[in-house]
């Protein structure tokens, strides 16, 4: 079976069941899928003396043009540092960090601000070309579009996450327009992905702690439920599939996003949200997820990594389909993952994800 059917029946959760649970190992060659990221166009340049938050594989291999106007330091990817992404808002360095680095100061300090701030234009042919061309070479794969970070992820950055919280109670009206602002780039960036035949687009918005959600549900309703499903819904006029990434106990948002129309749930933390919890959504959604990367993939021993992937296959897999098992791209940098369990994790989906399931 081609990768593509085998994942198209995963996720369609009924009809015949695929040959083997799909596994998605981010790098194409050892995966089902081809993952289509987005690039920032080397039109957008940060102001003197920033620098760009684009992921280094990109500057380094000239993906992204950055034409510094000011005396850049030597080995500045080791130095601690601060850069700015095309929307605005500033990010956080500790030297040579393999991450995406972390939130620092907002795009606007006042809501005054929002009146000469505008989104980046998610038409931007540059933004989709090299990964969408890319995915030309691999036609059997599943092909998935990144739209990146969401819409309450994308809030708190142009904010600053303790300020939105409070920007809910205080300046809702201003929370709604500034959501209403960057709905179309979602919806323009579905558009254009378009070109390059996806099977399904992919974003992340992590929405909770390791205990509970960072708002009530009916907050999360008022300002986040009805823009959300305007993407959907435009995904599926589409004809693309829906995937959401997100970390935490979010528990108590699965009905929303179900009822929302999300097709599928990518967690890195599947023991926050409870494996055994979440077979009651066996059958009605796709699980996309990882051995927990707190708790198991970068601590347990090779044998328990076995066990917690006939877990995970026993909990939420169904006879037709409902979950793809894939792995963290950045485990060693980032988890110190011993190569001994990323080895262990490909050898279990192996052997425990054939068709008909182990009973």
């Amino acid at each position: 079976m081609k990768p593509r059917d085998r994942i198209r029946h995963v996720m369609d959760l009924a009809g015949n069941p695929p040959d083997k649970i799909p596994y998605d190992g981010l790098i194409p060659w050892r995966s089902d899928i081809f993952t289509m990221l987005q690039k920032t166009p080397s039109s957008w340049q940060p102001p003197e003396d920033i620098y760009p938050n684009v992921p280094l594989p990109f500057i380094k291999l000239k993906i992204y043009k950055w034409k510094p106007r000011w005396d850049v330091p030597r080995k500045w990817q080791e130095l601690r540092r601060v850069a700015m992404d095309e929307w605005g808002c500033y990010w956080n360095y500790t030297g040579n960090d393999p991450t995406k680095g972390h939130p620092g100061k907002p795009a606007f300090d006042t809501w005054d601000d929002l009146e000469s701030w505008n989104p980046p234009d998610g038409s931007d042919p540059a933004r989709y070309q090299f990964f969408g061309k890319a995915s030309r070479l691999f036609p059997r794969k599943y092909k998935v579009a990144m739209l990146d970070s969401f819409l309450f992820s994308r809030c708190q950055y142009l904010r600053g996450f303790t300020q939105i919280l409070i920007d809910f109670h205080r300046h809702a009206n201003k929370v709604h327009e500034l959501i209403a602002r960057i709905v179309p780039f979602y919806i323009d960036a579905i558009d254009a992905w378009m070109k390059y035949g996806p099977d399904a687009v992919f974003c992340m918005d992590d929405m909770g702690t390791q205990t509970g959600l960072f708002m009530s549900p009916s907050l999360y309703d008022k300002f986040f439920k009805e823009p959300f499903r305007q993407i959907v819904d435009h995904a599926r006029e589409k004809g693309l599939k829906f995937v959401l990434h997100s970390c935490g106990k979010v528990n108590e948002l699965v009905d929303t996003w179900l009822d929302i129309g999300v097709d599928a749930f990518q967690f890195d933390g599947p023991h926050q949200t409870g494996i055994e919890e979440m077979a009651k959504y066996a059958g009605k959604v796709c699980f996309w997820d990882v051995p927990d990367i707190q708790r198991v993939y970068p601590i347990a021993a090779p044998g328990e990594i076995e066990r917690e992937v006939k877990f995970m296959i026993d909990h939420l897999a169904t006879e037709h389909g409902g979950l793809i098992l894939r792995d963290y791209l950045g485990a060693r940098s980032v988890l110190n993952v011993p190569k001994e369990n990323i080895k262990a994790y490909r050898r279990a989906v192996k052997k425990h994800g054939k068709y008909p399931l182990d009973s």
